[in-house]
C-alpha cells in the first residue's frame, strides 16, 4: 500500500493515539490493522478494498479505499446498518473536517437505518487533536475559514445560514465535495414537515396506502394527491428544487462517476423535464454502479426496490416498456442481459447478478485484462450483494487470484485479509 504524505504523518506522528470529539473519534492503532484478523473488518458486508481507520464506537467506520496501484483512492464513510458508503473526502483531513461541521450543514441528515446510538446534535471542538491536525493539513486559507466557523462556534443551530455559507465555500474549494453535495441535494429535495413523515411508521396504514406508495409521494411531492396532502400537510405544498438538484447531481457524476445516486436523480430529473432518451442514458450509467452507493434511504429512491434491484434499472425498464422512444436509441448504452438480471424476482436477482459478473470476469481474465477482471469480480460480490455468505468467500478467493495475477499486491493482500476474517468468524 502506498500512503500519501498526509497519511504517513497521521501514522508517524501517532495521531491515532488521540481521541477526537466528533462522531468518528476513535482511531484504529496501526498494530490492529496488520493483525491476522482485524476486528474492525466486517467480512462480506464491508467491501474488500476498504481498510477502516476511524470509528464511531457504534459499528460505523471511516475507511481508506485502496486503488489498483496500492494508493488510497478516497476516504469513505461506511455504514454497518446496510453496508452503504459515501466518500467523505479525498484525504483523511477532509473527512475529519466534514465530520466536524456535519451537525450544522443544510439537509435532513437521514440515516439508512436506526443508529446504534443517537447522532450527536452538537459537539465541542475547542480541544480536538484530530480536528487540529486536519486543519493543519489543509491550506492556511481553508483552515482559517473552518476554524472561524467551527472552533469559534460561529456555526450554531441558531445560525444555520452560516452552515450553508460554509458548505458553499468548501464545495468551491473542493473539500469533501461529494459528501457536501449529498447534503445539499437532500436539502433541495426535502421539506421539513414532509420529512417528519418518514419517522411515522404507521402513517401509510392510517392513510390506507402501502408504505411504498407513501415513499413515492415523499420522493416527488408533485404526485401526492390533494386529499392526502390535506390530511398530512394541511394543504401545504412542499417545495422541491429539482432543477438545482440536477445541477448538483451532474457535478457529482463528473467527480465521482462510480456512485449511483447522482445518476439516479439526474435520470429522474430528465424524465420530469421530458428528456426521455437522456434519462434512459443516465439510468443506464447508474444501474452499473453498486447499490451500496445509491443513498436510497436518504434520497428516498427505495420505493422501486420491489420492481428491480436498483432504482436506475427499474426506471430504465419502465422507459423501455413505455415505448415512448426507440430502444435502438440507447442500444449501445446497456446490456439487456444485465438489466434482466437486475429486474428478476427478489428471490433470484442477487444470484443472477453475481453469475453475470463472474462470467464477465472469467472472460476478461482469459484475455489477460486483469484490471477489468478484478472490477467485474468485485461487482459479483458488491453490486447487489451476494445471495449467501459462502458466495462472498468464493468471490474473495477470486479477487485474490486476479489481483495476484495482475500484480495488484495491495488489494490482493487486503482481499486475503477480508477472506481470513470471513473464515475465522463465520467458518466459511
Amino acid at each position: 500500500m502506498r500512503l500519501s504524505a498526509e497519511l504517513a504523518r497521521w501514522f508517524d506522528n501517532e495521531l491515532w493515539q488521540h481521541e477526537g470529539s466528533g462522531e468518528y473519534r476513535e482511531p484504529i492503532p496501526p498494530s490492529d490493522l496488520i493483525e491476522t484478523f482485524p476486528e474492525a473488518i466486517w467480512p462480506g458486508l464491508m467491501p474488500p478494498d476498504f481498510l477502516p481507520v476511524l470509528g464511531n464506537m457504534a459499528g460505523d467506520w471511516l475507511c481508506m479505499r485502496i486503488g489498483p496501484m496500492g494508493e488510497v483512492a478516497e476516504i469513505v464513510q461506511w455504514y454497518h446498518g446496510g453496508g452503504d458508503w459515501l466518500p467523505w473526502g479525498n484525504s483523511l483531513a477532509e473527512a475529519i473536517v466534514f465530520d466536524a461541521i456535519s451537525p450544522w450543514l443544510p439537509g435532513p441528515s437521514r440515516r439508512h437505518a436506526i443508529p446504534a446510538e443517537p447522532m450527536r446534535a452538537s459537539q465541542s471542538t475547542a480541544s480536538d487533536p484530530l480536528l487540529d491536525w486536519a486543519l493543519g493539513e489543509l491550506s492556511p486559507k481553508i483552515g482559517a475559514m473552518i476554524a472561524e466557523a467551527v472552533i469559534a462556534e460561529a456555526v450554531t443551530d441558531a445560525n444555520a445560514s452560516r452552515g450553508e455559507k460554509l458548505a458553499k465555500q468548501l464545495i468551491g474549494c473542493g473539500i469533501a465535495e461529494v459528501a457536501l453535495q449529498s447534503e445539499w441535494v437532500q436539502r433541495l429535495l426535502s421539506d421539513a414537515e414532509a420529512s417528519a413523515l418518514d419517522a411515522d411508521m404507521g402513517l401509510a396504514k392510517r392513510l390506507g396506502v402501502s408504505r411504498q406508495q407513501l415513499n413515492e409521494w415523499l420522493f416527488d411531492f408533485e404526485f401526492m394527491p390533494a386529499e392526502i396532502r390535506a390530511k398530512v400537510l394541511a394543504d401545504r405544498h412542499p417545495h422541491q428544487d429539482w432543477d438545482l438538484a440536477s445541477e448538483h447531481c451532474r457535478r457529482v457524476t463528473q467527480i465521482a462517476p462510480h456512485l449511483a445516486w447522482g445518476w439516479d436523480l439526474l435520470g429522474y430529473a430528465a424524465i420530469r423535464s421530458g428528456q426521455l432518451v437522456e434519462a434512459a442514458k443516465y439510468f443506464a450509467q447508474g444501474m452499473t454502479r453498486s447499490v451500496f452507493t445509491d443513498q436510497s434511504i436518504r434520497l428516498r429512491t427505495h420505493w422501486k426496490v420491489q420492481q428491480a434491484g436498483k432504482f436506475s434499472a427499474a426506471m430504465l425498464q419502465e422507459l423501455l416498456d413505455g415505448g415512448r422512444f426507440s430502444a435502438d436509441d440507447i442500444a449501445s448504452e446497456y446490456d439487456p442481459d444485465y438489466l434482466a438480471a437486475l429486474c428478476a424476482g427478489e428471490e433470484t436477482r442477487q444470484e443472477l447478478v453475481t453469475e453475470y459478473w463472474l462470467g464477465r470476469s472469467d472472460r476478461s481474465s482469459l484475455a489477460g485484462n486483469y484490471a477489468a477482471a478484478f472490477d467485474e469480480a468485485y461487482a459479483a460480490g458488491w453490486d447487489l450483494g451476494a445471495a449467501t455468505l459462502p458466495a462472498y468467500g468464493q468471490v474473495l478467493d477470486r479477487l485474490v487470484e486476479i489481483a495476484e495475477a495482475g500484480g495488484d499486491a495491495a488489494r490482493a493482500e487486503l482481499a486475503r485479509t477480508h477472506r481470513r476474517c470471513l473464515s475465522d468468524r463465520l467458518g466459511i
